[in-house]
């Protein structure tokens, strides 16, 4: 089969929406298909990814392209005739798609008669603010007016226009696939629409880390939406613990690590294995609802148990390898968990659990199961 994955981003970063991409490329290609990538860029060039044939095109819109929320349409209009001169120069018999361009990348599989599975990762679909304080399905009032800045209100009609644009073409795709139940339940209240779930695929072998002296707690992405905040309340808590921060900070928040003295920040880390191989416990205090957290599995992995927030996908993704909070904002909760965990016994049971959770993961068993619902609700053969 000739499979094309038409997207924004394919390579261009290490997020998570970009690994979850790769990964389903090279599993189709190793299972014997012809796979092809067409992403935007500022050049027009061709590499191979191994087996994966990628494609990069200007985007004209590219250079104006100031806030994706307002301007997502103008970025749609000029996409759509790449992709549709692209599947007429190479024949196609699926497309698959996530992130920005969607919108059009669904509306030229349905003008050249290709079905169309979109992958959802994100929030961008829903809200402009992707639920970066609040949950969508208990604390959204689908009011974007209440939850915008002023000078953003300013650009509401084109937000929700793109917010429409959204909608219509999933309800014109041919398949949707969420990265967890959550964003499942999600997407349903939103657009009233079944979404197929296929969790990320994690590779055990890219994260398992050779174990040196594992006696931090390792908390990644220092940003308020992540949970910061609360982070930092933990740390000063807990003297005599041992924290260590993995992602960029600004001097300010670097300069508080340095004052609590129990925090070291090992700054942006091109492979996490430097962290994992000196941590006993990932701390995840996030207040944005993630729709999923690779990091979880990543840490899992390892035999590193989660201490995390039981918001949003987050709980698919810590499985049993783990403790969840509830009421995130209470400090002594988190350090209550942190201290259960210096029972041996709690904690072999907790990380042999999180090792066997993260086994769930492979992207053999991912792909199986992305197979499967290609098979049953397409009936086609991947």
């Amino acid at each position: 089969m000739n499979i094309l994955l038409a997207l924004d981003n394919y390579d261009h970063g290490s997020g998570g929406a970009e690994m979850s991409a790769q990964a389903i490329a090279r599993q189709l290609a190793a299972r014997g298909h012809a796979v092809h990538v067409l992403q935007a860029d500022d050049a027009t060039r061709t590499y191979d990814d191994g087996a994966v044939r990628v494609h990069t095109r200007a985007l004209p819109a590219r250079g104006w392209i100031k806030n994706r929320s307002r301007d997502t349409r103008r970025a749609n209009d000029a996409w759509l005739p790449i992709v549709r001169g692209f599947v007429r120069e190479h024949p196609t018999d699926l497309i698959l798609t996530h992130g920005y361009l969607l919108i059009s990348t669904v509306e030229a599989a349905a003008r050249e008669g290709i079905p169309a599975i979109v992958f959802l990762r994100a929030y961008h679909p829903f809200c402009p603010d992707k639920f970066l304080t609040r949950d969508a399905l208990t604390e959204c009032r689908r009011d974007c007016a209440r939850c915008l800045g002023w000078t953003r209100r300013l650009y509401l009609p084109a937000i929700q226009q793109s917010l429409d644009d959204y909608a219509a073409a999933l309800r014109k795709a041919s398949l949707l696939v969420a990265n967890s139940h959550y964003m499942r339940q999600v997407i349903e209240r939103f657009v009233g629409l079944a979404a197929e779930v296929l969790y990320p695929a994690v590779s055990p072998s890219l994260y398992e880390a050779d174990p040196a002296e594992r006696t931090c707690s390792l908390f990644i992405k220092p940003q308020k939406v992540k949970g910061l905040p609360i982070f930092l309340r933990v740390a000063a808590a807990m003297p005599d613990a041992r924290f260590l921060v993995a992602g960029k900070a600004s001097r300010r928040v670097g300069a508080l690590f340095s004052r609590l003295g129990n925090v070291e920040h090992l700054g942006w880390l091109d492979d996490m294995r430097g962290a994992y191989c000196r941590s006993r416990v990932l701390l995840g205090p996030s207040i944005w609802p993630e729709p999923f957290g690779r990091v979880f599995v990543e840490a899992g992995a390892n035999g590193i148990p989660s201490v995390a927030s039981a918001r949003g996908g987050i709980p698919e993704a810590v499985g049993d390898g783990g403790i969840l909070i509830d009421d995130i904002r209470n400090t002594d909760a988190w350090v209550a968990a942190l201290r259960r965990l210096d029972d041996p016994t709690l904690y072999a049971d907790l990380a042999a659990k999180a090792r066997a959770n993260a086994a769930r993961f492979t992207p053999d068993a991912m792909i199986a199961v992305f197979a499967k619902s290609v098979r049953d609700r397409l009936a086609l053969e991947l």
